[in-house]
Parts: structure tokens; C-alpha cells; sequence
């Protein structure tokens, strides 16, 4: 049974869409009003960084994400602010933003975790999230029982699959959860900054890949993802140096990572978010850079972000809400550990559908057919007495159709040959005065002349100047009259389409 649908799947063309509307009408028959595509999604997102906490609150609707609002709550020391800072800064932005009751997601520096793809055989997909647990502290500094960690199938071939794993060190949040905890905020959700960032690139791109960059004063990171099986995390330093030897730097580690096999990666160029607003830094950017590339400066991106918010707008807290609440986000949650459940289909609201489906088909052989019927009569009556005018107006409309017909036979007859009298009209007034026909011969389209004029030659360029002939020449050589002291001539000439 195996083996003949490997072998179907294999030899139809069809197999793939026959599949996806078969998965169309599952979802609409067993459709479920808490489904992730129209239900009603409210997120705020935490995101630490350095020298300050930034907040992002936001809802999506029919899969439409739009963001309410988003703070930002500098720290004194250019360091990860601690928990105390973070806990004070929620209550704030719970107040301003009316954040309360809303799903809290922490978003993470991308230094405190680690993020990576690595390549299985496809087997491992009947225990993955046991072999991602057992494999972690292969793949990553950490064990599963000390990380929190989470993953994500990129690709999956014929032989091979491509898993994005992410995972950070329990001892670094706990204590940032511990504080959360004791306020009464529930955090549902951990991501880390980069992956917002990439969640966002791809949001703005409105594709399934992303490419974007946060440049600071002194350090630069960014990601390249793709749902086709790639993510990598970017990442530099800068010393003391100029901003073009910065651009410089910043386009080669680009033009390195996007990069394999001589192939671009991602096709479009990479989003620039500059934090410091360095003007200079962004021209040499501009000169720097061998591909096109986009400054994201705080414009409206379509998700309710305008003037009215604060400047610049934190990205790492926007995409950590979108990575929430997206319909198209990778979904990753460091605290699910590889084990995402699956809604199952509500089979009681499929059954109250069917019911009722089954008394309407019910009711309508149960209404009597009667008053069909006598609607039906009347129809036919106004049938009968409406017969005799409908043939009078058919009768006319053939009388039309013969009398159009014929006239376009005239007009094509007219437009197709020329008529004789224009044919002699022509030769009239183009033949010299003292030159005479003695023949005009009128073939379907040749013409043939015969007659007398005082020099035969000039008659050749005078008929070529007509628009009715062409391809003109004597029919027979000229020779001299004696009588009449003239040339006589025969010509022949064919008639030009019309």
C-alpha cells in the first residue's frame, strides 16, 4: 500500500494540488473559531538591551498585525539593565500602553544565547523533539536541562532536514523571571532580540526572507533568514575608526554571509537601522555598498507605527510582538523546549454544522412544490401570449440581417475592384491632350491600352505616377505612324490593391 502511493505520488503532477485542496476543505469543514488565522491576538514584548528596556504592545486580527504602542526606558550605565529595572519599567509601560492582561513576551540579547542551523537525516522527524534534547549540548554550549531552547524545521528534503535551533542559559533569565514572577506578570513567551529583528525583516519585505542590519557606534549585528532552509546571525565590532573603513567592514562581512557557492542567498539587499542617526556613517554606507540597500528611519511600515510614537522605534520589542502574534513567524518560544501541540480539529462544532445542514435540506423537500409549479403556469401563459410579438421581432431581425448582408456585399464589392469609370477617369487625366485611346481592355487587375500620342516614352512616367496601376510596360515595341505622324503604342499595366 506504501509502495503504490510513493509511486502515485510520484507519477501524478497533480499529487500537490490535490493535496492542498484536500487541506482546503478539511480546514473549512473542520474549521476551528480559535484558529491562529482569525483569531483575535493581543502580545507585549520585553526586549533587554543594553542601557535600556524597550517595550512593544500590539494585536492581530484575521492574521493583521498592527502595533499600539511602544517606550523606551533608558538604563544610567551602557550595560544589561537588572531585573529591578526591568520589572519598574513593565509597570510603567503597563500603564501607558494599557498593557495589563496582555501576553508578556521576554526578548533576550542575542550575546546571552546561542543561535544556529544544522542538517539531520529525516528520519530523526518520528522523535525529534527527544533527539534535539539529546543532541543540544552537541550543537550548543548547553545542555537541555540548564537551557532554555527552542527549534524550528527550515527545510525538509528527501534525505535531509534543516533545523534552526535557538537556546540560552537558564542561570542568565531565571533571575529576570524570578522578578517577573514576583510582580504578578506571567511571561508566556522567550525570543531573542535577532530573531525579532529577522521576524521584522521579513514582515517589511512581505517575504520569506529577511536581511537587516542594527549598526551601533561600536558594534554592528544583523541576520539573513530565509524559510527555505538558511538563517545566519551576523555580528562585528568597531575601534577607533573612520566611517568609510566602517562601511567598508560592514559590506564584506555582508557580501561574505550572503554569499555560497558564488550564489546570493537572499536576493534583495540588507534593512540599515542606525542607532546612532550618524548622517556621515549612512553616506558612506550609501557609497560602501555594492547592492541596494533600505534605511528603515521611523516611516510607517503598516502596522500602526507613525509620529505620534517614539523615536526611533524600538525594532528588537516590534519584532518580538511580531514573532507572537504573525501568522508567518517562525513561532520560536525558548520555553516550549522543541514541544509545540497541535490544535485538533473541533469535531463537535463539524457535527452541530451537519445537523443543521441536515434540517435545512429537510425543510426545503418538505415546502410543497405546488407553489412552484402554479409559478410555472403563469410563466408559461406570459410565454404564449408574448409568442406571436417575439416571432414578428425575429422576422425583422432576419430582414436586418439580409439587408446588412447585402449592403456589406456592395461596399466590399466597391472597396475590393475600383469601377471602370474610375479607371477611365484616371487615364484621362493623366494621358496628354493630343494622345488618344483606340482600345481599353479590364481584366480582374490588368488593364491593357492601346492608342496614338506624339512621343510614346513620356507616357510610362506619367501612368507611374498614378495610384491605381502598377508595375507598367509596354505590351508590344512602338513603332512610328506615317499617316498620322504619331507613335502608336500598346500598354499594360495591373491595378494596386485597394
Amino acid at each position: 500500500m506504501n509502495l503504490a502511493l510513493s509511486k502515485l505520488k510520484h507519477f501524478s503532477p497533480h499529487w500537490l494540488t490535490l493535496r492542498r485542496m484536500g487541506k482546503a476543505l478539511g480546514w473549512f469543514f473542520l474549521l476551528n473559531p480559535a484558529d491562529e488565522t482569525i483569531r483575535y491576538k493581543r502580545a507585549l514584548c520585553l526586549a533587554i538591551e543594553k542601557g535600556e528596556i524597550t517595550v512593544a504592545v500590539g494585536s492581530a486580527f484575521f492574521s493583521r498585525p498592527t502595533i499600539t504602542g511602544v517606550r523606551r526606558y533608558p538604563f544610567p550605565d551602557a550595560q544589561f539593565p537588572p531585573p529591578s529595572f526591568l520589572t519598574s519599567s513593565l509597570d510603567l509601560a503597563v500603564a501607558e500602553l494599557k498593557g495589563e492582561r496582555k501576553p508578556i513576551t521576554l526578548s533576550i540579547p542575542k550575546s546571552w544565547a546561542v543561535i544556529k542551523t544544522v542538517e539531520y537525516p529525516v528520519t530523526i522527524l518520528e522523535n525529534l523533539a527527544e533527539v534535539m534534547a539529546h543532541e543540544l549540548d552537541r550543537i550548543t554550549p548547553f545542555t537541555s536541562e540548564k537551557a532554555y531552547y527552542d527549534f524550528r524545521v527550515l527545510n525538509q528534503g528527501s534525505e535531509r532536514i534543516t533545523i534552526l535551533v535557538a537556546a540560552a542559559r537558564m542561570d542568565l533569565i531565571d533571575p529576570y523571571l524570578k522578578a517577573l514572577r514576583e510582580k504578578d506578570y506571567r511571561v508566556d513567551g522567550l525570543t531573542v532580540n535577532l530573531l525579532g529583528l529577522s521576524t521584522f525583516a521579513r514582515y517589511y519585505n512581505k517575504s520569506d526572507e529577511g536581511f537587516i542590519v542594527e549598526i551601533d557606534k561600536d558594534q554592528y549585528e544583523g541576520a539573513l533568514s530565509s524559510s527555505n532552509a538558511y538563517f545566519e546571525a551576523l555580528y562585528g565590532s568597531f575601534g577607533n575608526e573612520a566611517e568609510h573603513v566602517k562601511a567598508e567592514r560592514i559590506n564584506n562581512d555582508l557580501e561574505t554571509s550572503n554569499t555560497l557557492s558564488g550564489q546570493k542567498i537572499i536576493h534583495g539587499g540588507p534593512l540599515i537601522i542606525l542607532k546612532d542617526k550618524s548622517p556621515t556613517l549612512k553616506e558612506a554606507i550609501k557609497v560602501r555598498m555594492h547592492q541596494a540597500v533600505s534605511f528603515l528611519d521611523d516611516t510607517h511600515f503598516g502596522l500602526g507605527l507613525g509620529g505620534k510614537d517614539l523615536k526611533p522605534i524600538p525594532y528588537e520589542a516590534v519584532g518580538g510582538v511580531l514573532e507572537s502574534i504573525w501568522i508567518d513567524s517562525w513561532k520560536i518560544n525558548l520555553f516550549k523546549k522543541g514541544r509545540h501541540s497541535e490544535s485538533k480539529p473541533p469535531w463537535i462544532i463539524t457535527l452541530l454544522l451537519l445537523l443543521v445542514l441536515g434540517i435545512l435540506i429537510g425543510i426545503y423537500w418538505t415546502t410543497p412544490i405546488e407553489i412552484e409549479t402554479k409559478r410555472l403556469q403563469h410563466l408559461d401563459k406570459q410565454i404564449a401570449l408574448k409568442r406571436n410579438e417575439v416571432k414578428k421581432v425575429e422576422t425583422l431581425k432576419k430582414e436586418i440581417e439580409s439587408v446588412s448582408t447585402e449592403i456589406n456585399l456592395i461596399n466590399n464589392f466597391k472597396q475590393v475592384k475600383p469601377l471602370s469609370i474610375n479607371i477611365l477617369r484616371e487615364l484621362t487625366a493623366l494621358l496628354p491632350k493630343n494622345a488618344w485611346l483606340t482600345r481599353i481592355r479590364i481584366f480582374e487587375t490588368q488593364i491593357n491600352i492601346e492608342g496614338y500620342a506624339p512621343s510614346a516614352t513620356s507616357l510610362i512616367p506619367r501612368l507611374e505616377g498614378s495610384p491605381l496601376f502598377k508595375k507598367i510596360e509596354y505590351a508590344a515595341p512602338t513603332f512610328k505612324d506615317t499617316r498620322q505622324n504619331m507613335d502608336r503604342f500598346q500598354i499594360k499595366m495591373e491595378l494596386k490593391n485597394p
